[in-house]
């Protein structure tokens, strides 16, 4: 769900980078930090409602409340990173779909990497999606997820902060 929210948020980006709207607002009052932290705040609490919402439906898998909300505020931190990716990597909105069809593409390697062995698999933590992942699954278990839990968090908070700065990088270009 994250994911449907970012790229929603991804190209409204991109449609305001190539409007210059956001040069504009290099200008105004309102310091450009604090509306791409509402940018990238959006996806987050977006795809956390939404995950929220519907994880009970689907019913596969019986976790607790604490665990839900974790993995949901760990899923929802893709939601930022997705969009701040495809905004600042894409020069517009045509190269956006380009970087999209990437970015879906790396996100279900996560999937394959629990399919060999510990070790191994840890190697999908270059991408930051599979560190929720491996707390849900950790969690649905019963086994000890809260290194994994920190590691997602730390990650993903560390990407968002680079990702943003690209980005403002890419609209000065």
């Amino acid at each position: 769900m994250p994911t449907l929210v970012s790229i929603m948020v991804g190209f409204l980006l991109l449609d305001e980078k190539d409007e210059r709207t956001l040069l504009a607002l290099l200008v105004s009052p309102l310091p450009l930090s604090h509306f791409l932290l509402y940018r990238a705040a959006l996806p987050t609490v977006l795809g956390m409602a939404v995950t929220l919402l519907t994880f009970p439906l689907t019913n596969l898998v019986q976790i607790g409340l604490a665990e839900l909300l974790l993995v949901c505020f760990l899923a929802a931190l893709t939601g930022p990173i997705n969009a701040l990716f495809l905004a600042a990597f894409a020069g517009n909105k045509v190269a956006g779909l380009n970087v999209l069809k990437f970015v879906n593409l790396v996100m279900l390697l996560p999937i394959v990497a629990f399919l060999v062995p510990m070790p191994v698999q840890l190697w999908a933590g270059l991408i930051p999606h599979y560190w929720g992942m491996k707390v849900f699954v950790q969690a649905a278990e019963g086994e000890a997820y809260w290194a994994y839990a920190l590691v997602a968090a730390l990650y993903s908070l560390t990407l968002i902060a680079l990702l943003l700065w690209q980005f403002r990088r890419s609209i000065r270009a």
